[in-house]
């Protein structure tokens, strides 16, 4: 049995884990996480030294999508939601703040301008 094949049976927390030593789960995390938001139920999403976001249904422990745009490592993870519509904010070293579409799972917007790392995001709740 393989690594790949094992770690497929273990619970999330294990999987993320397992993640972090690079070349052993290709389709994970190639390098340390960095952050972890957790989303409306079963969701969440971590942020990488591999400059990756990746959704996670917690369910079943599958990889429901990979957000790629930064440059750097991944510093930060926020959400909120609007109307019509879910949204990811990720920020980096690479100075940049991006905004994700959840549900078509597009990269929106990159705010561009930093003068250092993005280190905090706020997650905003409709009340």
């Amino acid at each position: 049995m393989s690594v790949d094949s094992l770690s497929l049976k273990l619970p999330i927390k294990e999987r993320l884990v397992l993640s972090n030593t690079p070349g052993i789960l290709p389709t994970f995390h190639k390098e340390r996480i960095t952050c972890i938001k957790a989303l409306d139920s079963p969701y969440l999403v971590s942020g990488g030294m591999d400059a990756l976001a990746m959704l996670w249904n917690i369910d079943n422990g599958e990889l429901v999508t990979t957000f790629q745009g930064h440059k750097g490592p991944i510093t930060c993870l926020g959400s909120f939601k609007t109307t019509k519509n879910n949204f990811l904010v990720s920020g980096s070293t690479d100075k940049n703040l991006i905004l994700w579409d959840l549900e078509d799972e597009s990269n929106t917007l990159v705010f561009k301008g930093h003068d250092d790392t993005v280190t905090t995001t706020i997650s905003l709740e409709d009340d």
